[in-house]
């Protein structure tokens, strides 16, 4: 009977410990500052300071104006929170088609002076060589 006691307050000192725990939220923000340990970002117009120490980063680099998803634990009411992992969204990618149509001329860049002598230098050592 002592024996079932011990468990059952066991089970009720453990339970109340880990009810305690601060649970993990997730909120989105676009990174405003950074540093080795802390990133600014603003989120609904609010900036708030997540401390990374112990972060975890998800999909590359944290880079200034990155949209990001934080998990961290505290209060954002405080404006200090301790960021556990921060994944990243990637930006939408730029997709340029080159187009190429042979009937119009094709435009280059001018050439320098110095690369025009190099070219006519190239060009008279081609033509001694039979080229």
């Amino acid at each position: 009977m002592k024996k079932i006691f011990n468990l059952l307050s066991l089970a009720i000192v453990l339970s109340l410990f880990a009810s305690c725990q601060e649970k993990m939220q997730t909120c989105h923000g676009k990174v405003k500052r950074m540093t080795d340990t802390t990133i600014v970002a603003t989120v609904d117009k609010y900036e708030i300071l997540f401390d990374t120490r112990d972060a975890s980063f998800l999909n590359g680099a944290v880079l200034l104006g990155d949209s990001a998803v934080f998990n961290y634990v505290g209060d954002l009411r405080k404006k200090e929170v301790k960021a556990m992992m921060v994944n990243l969204i990637p930006p939408k990618p730029h997709y340029i088609k080159p187009g190429y149509d042979p009937a119009k001329e094709l435009k280059t860049a001018p050439m320098s002076e110095g690369e025009k002598e190099q070219l006519d230098a190239f060009v008279k050592e081609a033509k001694k060589h039979g080229h």
